[in-house]
């Protein structure tokens, strides 16, 4: 099966020759790029063109007057061939069996994604693996409560059949100047499931890892992604009433309630249980979230980052290890909902807690 590779760039000519090396190095040769440049004032177009004159059987470069993610890949998109579509954001990479274990799910799947390899804030190279839900509940939590779960996935980690991606682009383009990967991967669980695959196969870049994050900020992360989500689904909402197929429900208190416990039925959160969270960041505004939600309580937080110790995020004390071991008798669990579970689960199993006792990984979370 061929796949069509569409990188879509705007500034970021420090690394588009590293995204394009990247696919050209495949093990599996059965593809074409579709680079997309959205009005670049860097040296994108030079390393493009000089990719395109070397390679003209391979690349196909689209020079657009305006940016935006959304619009690159409407166009990508138009232009390709492939059977599978794989996305690749210009300043990420594949690993060089990316194509292939795509393409073999893709036998079998409509839509795929994968963990990838990040810097943590130790800036030390990590695997970023989504705890796996329940495959078989998905489509009844999506289409029931609204609730999906989509493993943190980015555009660089995630391909579709062209059959599918059919159904879904052209997608709208202002309202997705970035974030288009949000439109793409929750209309595409209106019409199939999600294959994750839990090999790291691309390397995702973030840029500024050492600003420091003040609970403020995180509102103001939290509050533009659930504008987002809010947005995708009223977007795709419009299409379906169009085409005249079931709308998606809101995710609202109630539906999360009811969603959340067939989501994580062995995670035993309850109504006035007090919990620790592991990872004073993100990941604690999601979780605290939904305790409230739920009728659970956060009454500490813990970190893997021991700057953190001793420091308030929220007005909530975060906690040393030694402290979190002295306070055993005060919580019921320790929970955590992080891409990094891996590496938390080991940190409490070798302070002596148990799985399902001590703590428990969350298995999904919405809109994640």
């Amino acid at each position: 099966m061929k796949i069509s590779v569409l990188i879509n760039n705007h500034n970021y000519g420090e690394f588009i020759g590293e995204a394009i090396e990247s696919v050209l190095n495949q093990s599996y040769q059965d593809f074409e790029i579709i680079v997309v440049d959205g009005a670049s004032q860097d040296q994108s177009r030079d390393v493009i063109a000089s990719y395109v004159e070397k390679y003209p059987d391979r690349i196909t470069a689209v020079l657009k007057p305006t940016s935006g993610q959304a619009a690159a890949i409407n166009t990508g998109f138009a232009l390709s061939k492939g059977e599978i579509i794989a996305f690749l954001d210009s300043d990420d990479y594949f690993y060089e069996k990316k194509l292939e274990r795509i393409a073999k799910q893709h036998e079998h799947y409509e839509f795929v994604g994968h963990a990838r390899k990040a810097l943590n804030y130790r800036k030390e190279l990590m695997d970023v693996i989504a705890p796996l839900d329940d495959f078989e509940a998905r489509p009844r939590l999506f289409h029931d409560y609204g609730y999906i779960y989509t493993y943190n996935l980015i555009t660089s980690c995630i391909s579709a059949k062209r059959e599918l991606l059919s159904k879904i682009l052209p997608m709208p383009e202002e309202e997705y100047m970035t974030f288009a990967d949000c439109y793409i991967k929750v209309m595409a669980q209106y019409y199939t499931n999600i294959k994750y695959i839990r090999e790291p196969l691309a390397f995702y870049r973030i840029h500024d890892m050492q600003k420091t994050e003040s609970f403020e900020s995180f509102l103001d992360l939290n509050g533009f992604v659930e504008k987002l989500y809010e947005r995708v689904f009223r977007d795709i909402n419009c299409v379906l009433r169009e085409r005249g197929e079931k709308t998606i429900p809101p995710l609202d208190a109630e539906n999360m309630r009811k969603a959340f416990a067939v989501a994580n039925p062995h995670a035993d959160i309850h109504e006035g249980g007090s919990y620790v969270i592991y990872g004073a960041g993100n990941n604690a505004y999601k979780v605290q979230k939904c305790l409230n939600i739920i009728g659970g309580r956060c009454i500490y937080l813990t970190d893997s980052n021991q700057k953190k110790w001793g420091t308030l995020w929220n007005g909530i004390p975060i906690l040393s290890f030694e402290q979190l071991l002295s306070k055993r008798s005060e919580y019921q669990k320790i929970i955590i909902a992080s891409p990094y579970f891996r590496e938390m689960e080991q940190t409490l199993m070798t302070l002596g807690m148990r799985r399902s006792i001590d703590f428990v990984t969350i298995r999904s979370f919405p809109n994640d």
